[in-house]
């Protein structure tokens, strides 16, 4: 089969878990499986589907004769499927890169087996009828599922969960929403408009909408189900990379879950875990200009045509102001985007020279005995500076400048053209 055929829909799925390591493991045999076990999750997957488990040799033995397992190869069958590379790698290269080499195994294997996948992972938490919903999608004609995969914080989560005495398996989406908003992690309060250390990198912007709700604009959307077009492998990077686009080129069948009350997924992670740095500045379009460069046009049309709603309670008018508010800093992003290249030469000069300053700082207060006080004032007042100097032009405030010395040298070129042809004449 070549990767420029047409891969007719596929009429199975393989739900697929990547886990390894203690932490992992507690919770995806704990939590993960008895709450994907609920009736409109895993057993709502078509007969002849499969539930894949990619996992090290070393934990084959205590997953096979688990409980839980054992409850879900009641509902499913289940392959214990052991991957070279965590073996491979135990001590090795970050987990970003051992999920990779996971995810390459299991798009190779729903390719082999015409099938498509549902990627889930060991700190999945999903709302009931999640699968349900994702399986009405595929027979509807889509070829592929997305929705926001925003992280909680485990240390404050699990708690909370087992304290609601909700069952892990009938989690409506209103209820999970509710329970999640109080446990964000910091890493998605960062990318909140209103944060005051807001993302270097934001893959996604969020507005706070009451006490339980937020309405989202993503670059990075999660493929919680893909059934590609086209037969193409996960070369490189990451599930919510370029791939998605490889596989599914005809964008109208990929459905955006725009709307939690379809189905909701929350990833718990530790709240120790630093995913992306952050900046004091706060919100800036510059930065999330430099993401939208970086995006493919599936990743552009997921930011400029989906504004997401998460919420535990109907809609009000609130959501409609903060709609216009999103849609109006959305185009600006993108207006942005043309000039990112200079913003993004502008951070990386900004950050290097506050690293000299505190370089400078340390080896005055390594070397010498002197107050540090007015160097660290000094310092504060050049970052602040630097932050007023922002870049700020407008397309046309940039290209103005450039059209007048291009204006003005082909007109001296023209001028020295026609004294050139009147001294041949002359002559």
């Amino acid at each position: 089969m070549t990767s420029d055929a047409t891969r007719p829909a596929s009429r199975i799925f393989h739900a697929v878990t990547h886990v390894w390591g203690r932490p992992y493991l507690d919770v995806f045999l704990n939590v993960c499986i008895p709450n994907q076990l609920g009736p409109g999750n895993v057993p709502s997957l078509p007969p002849g589907s499969r539930y894949r488990i990619l996992t090290r040799s070393s934990h084959v033995e205590e997953i096979d004769a688990h409980p839980m397992v054992q409850a879900l190869r009641r509902a499913i069958p289940v392959d214990i499927i052991v991957i070279e590379a965590l073996d491979r790698f135990a001590d090795g290269p970050f987990g970003t890169e051992l999920m990779i080499a996971c995810h390459q195994r299991a798009i190779a294997d729903i390719l082999e087996a015409d099938a498509a996948i549902i990627m889930l992972s060991a700190d999945f938490v999903l709302s009931d009828n999640t699968l349900a919903a994702v399986v009405r999608r595929h027979r509807e004609g889509y070829r592929a599922v997305v929705n926001t995969g925003l992280r909680l914080a485990a240390e404050s989560f699990f708690p909370a969960l087992k304290a609601s005495g909700v069952p892990l398996d009938a989690l409506s989406s209103r209820d999970l929403v509710r329970m999640a908003m109080p446990h964000l992690h910091p890493h998605t309060q960062s990318m909140f408009a209103d944060s005051g250390r807001f993302s270097k990198s934001p893959v996604a912007v969020y507005w706070r909408v009451g006490e339980d709700g937020l309405l989202a604009r993503c670059f990075h959307l999660h493929p919680l189900m893909v059934d590609p077009t086209r037969p193409v492998p996960l070369h490189t990077g990451t599930n919510d990379g370029p791939y998605l686009a490889e596989a599914c080129p005809d964008f109208s069948r990929v459905h955006v879950v725009a709307d939690s009350d379809e189905l909701q997924m929350f990833e718990i992670t530790t709240a120790q875990r630093q995913v992306i740095g952050v900046t004091r500045s706060g919100l800036s379009s510059w930065r999330a200009a430099i993401v939208a460069d970086r995006c493919d046009a599936l990743q552009l049309h997921f930011w400029e045509c989906h504004p997401i709603r998460l919420h535990g309670s109907d809609f009000g008018e609130e959501w409609d102001r903060t709609a216009a508010t999103a849609e109006t800093f959305a185009r600006r992003v993108l207006h942005e985007k043309r000039q990112a290249y200079l913003a993004d030469f502008w951070f990386k000069w900004r950050g290097k020279f506050g690293k000299r300053l505190g370089a400078y700082e340390k080896a005055v207060r390594r070397h010498r005995r002197v107050n540090l006080a007015p160097i660290q004032e000094w310092a504060a007042r050049q970052m602040q500076f630097l932050e007023w100097r922002r870049p700020r032009l407008r397309v046309k405030q940039f290209q103005r400048p450039i059209k007048l010395i291009l204006h003005r040298a082909s007109k001296a070129a023209g001028v020295r053209v026609k004294r050139i042809r009147r001294r041949l004449r002359l002559a």
